[in-house]
């Protein structure tokens, strides 16, 4: 299909690389051929609606906020609700995950000249890395009227992979936690321990694979639990063959002591060997730190799959759970760059009185 030169009234300009790109870098080819007083994004599957631009429009040309934002419905394939984005602001809320899609926003194009760019080593949550560059520069406005609809059919599959996702998510708080002030960091510590710590149901779940899918919700247990918990068993409806299990110990941030897995059948110990992976941000011979709210344990038995069963039984212990966690462990991440600028400079300090000492020998 041919485009033309406009959309609507509306010019339209194409610019191609001539060969593919990731997020990204796709993004920042856009932002360098930015050329009005403010820029949007919108995915090819997503919907802005009528008057999105012009209800941002009117309330951030009259404000120094670096960009404006309104309310996101996000649709499944079929079209049916599963979210809706319609937080107000906060800048510490940001640090902990992102609440704003980007089909909400309308950005001033001065951001760009405080070389606000999309991180090309972030190949999952760039927007998110993106949103808090931008967010240095001032608060963000919520609109409280509806932007857009994003269209989430996981046509990629990229988010569905637990361990770049992680990954990304470890790299982002690395990069921007020693960038945050103390009293942001005090506040974001103050602030969500009043806003996360909401009484919500605490639930274990263990996915199983039949086949070659991926782990999907449909082939999974729930178990409610209280972090009493000792031991947590799955019982499966009937006799079913698998080939994978994937146990999230929690759905919220935890800490465990994972100290037996045991498959059976029929109440007999099925004796077979188990490995174990995880995308915990620490794993001891037992104890395992998750910084991610979707935790996630991994229990193979390639060598002896698949395997009938209709129990799997696990042994643990709850350590620390909820939001808590991770902000003890950017605490923690923190103060050891702390201690490390100090150790430098204390070096550096020695490094200067022996280049001296040298100095007043040789002239001697």
């Amino acid at each position: 299909m041919m485009l033309g030169d406009h959309c609507g009234g509306f010019p339209l300009r194409i610019v191609s690389t001539e060969y593919a790109l990731d997020r990204p870098s796709a993004a920042n080819v856009g932002l360098k051929t930015v050329r009005g007083d403010y820029f949007c994004f919108l995915d090819e599957d997503d919907l802005m609606l009528p008057h999105n631009i012009e209800n941002l429009y009117r309330v951030l040309s009259t404000s120094s906020a670096p960009a404006a934002y309104g309310i996101v419905e996000m649709v499944n394939e079929h079209a049916e609700t599963w979210m809706i984005y319609d937080r107000e602001y906060h800048s510490q809320q940001l640090l902990l995950g992102n609440f704003i899609p980007n089909l909400a926003l309308l950005f001033k194009s001065e951001i760009l000249q405080q070389y606000c760019i999309f991180d090309t080593d972030l190949p999952l949550f760039e927007d998110w890395d993106f949103l808090l560059q931008v967010a240095q520069l001032g608060d963000f406005i919520f609109v409280r009227k509806k932007s857009g609809i994003y269209r989430n059919v996981q046509s990629s599959g990229v988010f569905n992979n637990s361990a770049l996702s992680f990954h990304c998510r470890r790299k982002i708080f690395e990069k921007w936690i020693s960038k945050i002030s103390d009293g942001d960091f005090n506040a974001l510590i103050t602030q969500n321990n009043i806003f996360f710590e909401q009484p919500v149901p605490q639930v274990a779940q263990l996915f199983y694979k039949i086949d070659a899918r991926e782990f999907n919700e449909t082939d999974s247990i729930i178990v409610n639990i209280t972090p009493q918990f000792t031991e947590i068993s799955f019982f499966f409806k009937s006799p079913t063959i698998v080939s994978q299990l994937r146990f999230d110990p929690l759905n919220n941030y935890t800490s465990i002591a994972l100290h037996s897995v045991s498959l059976l059948q029929d109440g007999q110990k099925i004796d077979i060997p188990l490995q174990l992976s995880s995308n915990a941000l620490f794993e001891s011979a037992t104890e395992y730190i998750f910084d991610t709210d979707d935790p996630q344990v991994f229990i193979h038995f390639d060598d002896y799959a698949p395997v009938e069963l209709n129990e799997v039984s696990i042994k643990l212990d709850y350590l620390k759970d909820g939001f808590k966690l991770p902000l003890d462990l950017l605490k923690q991440k923190n103060s050891t760059i702390v201690e490390y600028q100090q150790a430098l400079q204390h070096k550096e300090g020695e490094l200067t009185a022996l280049k001296n000492d040298y100095s007043a020998l040789t002239k001697k």
